[in-house]
């Protein structure tokens, strides 16, 4: 998968962080992306449900598979990436070997300020480039 970060990204240690773990989200790299959450971890998607997805061996065998369409991530290429102490958010676009993009929002906390802390929520907002 082709990787596109914004550029001039490298000053917060944060931004790297960000980027690996929804490049592990997008290619379904449950390896990568349970070394980066806390065991206990939430991740939820908008519009999915309501309930937040609990615990790292949920999130992996339920959120990974979120993108709802068909492909492999071919390309990845990031628009925003912020972070702020605990918090962090990304914007972007996912494309998929079958055509299909898939514009995304994460919105990310960590179990603290610190440069190694785990994630330990996400919250992800997905929509179909050319959907109304």
């Amino acid at each position: 998968m082709d990787l596109d970060l914004p550029a001039g990204c490298g000053n917060a240690p944060r931004v790297g962080i960000v980027a690996d773990v929804v490049a592990a989200w997008a290619s379904n790299d449950g390896a990568s992306l349970g070394a980066a959450l806390d065991p206990e971890a939430t991740w939820s998607v908008a519009g999915c449900d309501a309930a937040a997805r609990a615990g790292l061996a949920t999130v992996l065998s339920e959120i990974i598979p979120a993108a709802a369409a068909p492909g492999e991530a071919v390309q990845l290429d990031f628009s925003d990436i912020m972070t702020h102490g605990r918090l962090a958010s990304c914007l972007g676009t996912l494309t998929l070997s079958s055509g299909v993009a898939l514009e995304f929002s994460h919105h990310v906390r960590f179990r603290s300020a610190g440069k190694t802390a785990p994630v330990v929520s996400v919250r992800t907002f997905l929509h179909p480039v050319g959907a109304r």
